[in-house]
């Protein structure tokens, strides 16, 4: 939906797509590297406008029977990153002892890892694919924050634009 948004925003431009973590894509624009960035962010950022707001969850496989007990074995991306800050953070208040049971520099690799039974990660609602549930109140885990996904821009010269953008990837969000 997001990359769809680009074709009616830009006919007739050529835009480079980068598919990466939230931490390259925030480092990239303040580098002057891309102009613009869809990521699960915070709106402190100087050039940010919120596109939709979604529940984080805890994730286990949907294959492999969990049993979880202290210390829970997590499955997380690397430092910085919002959804592995939220999981430590909603550890901590709620004291639940962990163990990191794996880090995966992609997506990709915290999915198979969890698909695969060796721990539960945290992840945007929609995210949440073939092979992997959703753990609610099965095993009493804190309560996660909401996400906002955010479209970040470089420079304050991009504004329109960047409104433009945001509007189009919202909508189409919405559908």
């Amino acid at each position: 939906m997001v990359l769809r948004s680009l074709t009616g925003a830009y006919q007739g431009a050529s835009p480079h797509v980068q598919v990466s973590l939230s931490n390259q894509l925030v480092s990239d624009i303040l580098q002057g590297r891309l102009d613009l960035a869809v990521v699960s962010g915070e709106a402190r950022f100087l050039n940010s406008i919120p596109l939709w707001k979604e529940p984080l969850v805890w994730v286990g496989s949907g294959v492999v029977p969990i049993t979880l007990k202290p210390p829970l074995p997590l499955v997380l991306l690397p430092e910085p990153c919002f959804y592995r800050r939220a999981a430590l953070d909603a550890l901590e208040s709620g004291r639940v002892r962990w163990a990191l049971a794996g880090v995966s520099s992609t997506m990709v690799g915290v999915r198979a890892t969890v698909i695969a039974g060796l721990g539960i990660s945290v992840m945007g609602e929609s995210e949440v694919s073939e092979g992997l549930r959703i753990i609610s109140n099965d095993f009493a885990l804190p309560r996660l924050p909401t996400e906002e996904i955010m479209l970040y821009y470089r420079s304050p010269d991009m504004n329109d634009e960047a409104h433009s953008l945001a509007g189009q990837i919202s909508r189409a969000a919405i559908s």
